[in-house]
């Protein structure tokens, strides 16, 4: 964390403080197709995928001091996500098969909401909520190219689903401390 000192009013904390966050992911999956047409002929195709992803994010934190406020920090948030997946290229096993093509996806999206946070006075819990309007800055699509091997040989591409490029999202969550070092949560996602 990095605290910045700021005159704001009595109803923010004397130091402002700008939270930076990182996050990073990779996966990896291994996909089966199983293909049965209608004159009995059964094709599999066997692929990995593989997927990264990252998030920087920043916000602020505002702190509430009067006694009867639900929440005690407001905090106002900017994220940039990112996110590339790999779909390597396969030829599906037996009669009849197709070569289909490797594919890429790749998604940059900047989320920006307000998350709200409390705590209990007498018990370990923690709760939040959040609400954040999420646009896509770019996207890159996957797309295939699948060619038959068997005659008439056709050649076609298929691309994945262009969804819509702004979403709004909701959250609610809570953290208990039942122990000190065990803690159930829920979550609930919009």
């Amino acid at each position: 964390n990095l605290f910045f000192h700021t005159d704001l009013p009595s109803k923010v904390s004397a130091d402002l403080p700008l939270i930076l966050n990182l996050q990073a992911t990779y996966s990896h999956s291994k996909n089966k197709l199983t293909v049965a047409r209608q004159s009995s002929e059964i094709t599999h195709g066997y692929w990995n995928t593989h997927c990264v992803g990252a998030e920087l994010g920043s916000s602020l934190s505002f702190d509430f001091y009067e006694e009867h406020n639900i929440f005690h920090q407001i905090l106002p948030f900017m994220n940039l996500q990112g996110v590339y997946a790999y779909q390597r290229k396969f030829q599906e096993e037996g009669e009849k098969r197709h070569d289909i093509s490797s594919s890429q996806l790749g998604n940059l999206s900047l989320p920006i909401g307000v998350r709200l946070e409390g705590h209990a006075s007498q018990w370990p819990v923690f709760y939040s909520t959040s609400v954040a309007f999420i646009a896509d800055v770019f996207r890159k699509n996957p797309c295939s190219i699948i060619t038959a091997t068997y005659d008439p040989f056709a050649l076609w591409t298929t691309s994945g689903t262009n969804l819509s490029r702004q979403a709004l999202s909701a959250q609610v969550s809570m953290h208990c401390a039942i122990l000190d070092n065990i803690t159930l949560f829920s979550k609930f996602c919009t």
